[in-house]
């Protein structure tokens, strides 16, 4: 609020917390360690995990045709990647039959 910081005098019996500090020192600095379970987390990061997951049968959808082993691979690493689209053009074109190709 004024600029200024927490510390503690740890010369004094029992240590005193201050909040005059001006700058930032050995005194002023606080690491705070807690359990994995109680650490916050982003709500960002379940939603890109809910996004990346797509189901082969999603995939043959989009598609329009039975998909092997690979492609299905290579369009979920896409998925999660961000160039899905690209990837399910190349796979897309692939299965065209052509004839004059």
């Amino acid at each position: 609020m004024r600029n200024t910081y927490l510390s503690i005098d740890a010369d004094s019996s029992p240590p005193a917390i201050r909040g005059d500090a001006d700058e930032i020192t050995a005194a002023t600095e606080v690491r705070l360690r807690m359990q994995a379970r109680f650490k916050p987390k982003n709500k960002d990061e379940k939603a890109e995990k809910v996004r990346a997951k797509i189901s082969r049968k999603d995939l043959e959808e989009e598609v329009g045709r039975r998909l092997d082993d690979d492609e299905v691979k290579k369009l979920k690493k896409a998925r999660r990647e961000g160039n899905f689209h690209e990837a399910m053009l190349d796979v897309k074109v692939k299965g065209k039959h052509d004839k004059f190709a």
